[in-house]
């Protein structure tokens, strides 16, 4: 019988790499299911994440606490304004910056709000720059590599712009033994260490979010 979606505890995130990743860091550190606990949406891209945020925040009743996974991209400052603007207009009091540590935002009578913004809720960058952390050897040399390869890339391609990390993440995670797996899965077998400090500051701020009783 299929899980019913948990209606208190929703977390809408960019795309599927950010759900699997999540899932599979939430359940690497001895966490039930997610599915059990948070009911983590793939809203394909970020204006659908704004368009939903704005319409869940409003008509939510059931909802207890809503988590928000962003990517930075190439300016922080501006990727907090635009979610700032939609939480003022909802009644929340937003600080001026995300805190380093993941933002919760707690207002009387509304759902407890949760920020996180890929990579560090303070650089520029993206999940693949957040998955760089969690290499398990940053000498490894197949690491090493990975880079030296991909700048070799660039300068051979025709593509204006490359997003050189996440090309240096997935060329790392093609020579492994099992090529080309999706990034959550790259952490479910340990390619990629979901008990780095990163990814535990990560964790702690998914556990005080939604708070989870373990057996």
């Amino acid at each position: 019988m299929p899980t019913k979606p948990n209606i208190a505890n929703v977390f809408l995130v960019e795309g599927s790499d950010d759900l699997y990743v999540t899932a599979n860091i939430w359940e690497k550190n001895g966490l039930p299911k997610t599915q059990e606990h948070i009911n983590i949406k793939d809203m394909n891209g970020i204006d659908a994440l704004f368009k939903e945020l704005d319409t869940i925040i409003a008509v939510a009743s059931d909802l207890e606490n809503l988590g928000i996974l962003v990517d930075a991209d190439t300016n922080l400052s501006q990727r907090w304004q635009q979610l700032s603007k939609i939480l003022t207009a909802q009644g929340y009091t937003v600080p001026p910056q995300p805190a380093k540590s993941g933002t919760i935002l707690t207002q009387s009578g509304k759902p407890r709000i949760g920020i996180w913004i890929m990579p560090d809720n303070n650089l520029t960058g993206i999940l693949e720059d957040f998955l760089t952390y969690l290499v398990p050897d940053p000498n490894e040399e197949l690491w090493k590599l990975s880079e030296k390869c991909v700048d070799e890339a660039i300068k051979l391609s025709t593509v204006a712009s490359i997003p050189k990390t996440k090309a240096r993440v997935h060329t790392y995670l093609a020579w492994k033994e099992k090529s080309g797996l999706p990034l959550g899965s790259a952490i479910a077998l340990s390619y990629l260490d979901a008990a780095k400090p990163e990814a535990l500051e990560y964790l702690t701020w998914l556990k005080t979010l939604f708070p989870v009783v373990v057996p």
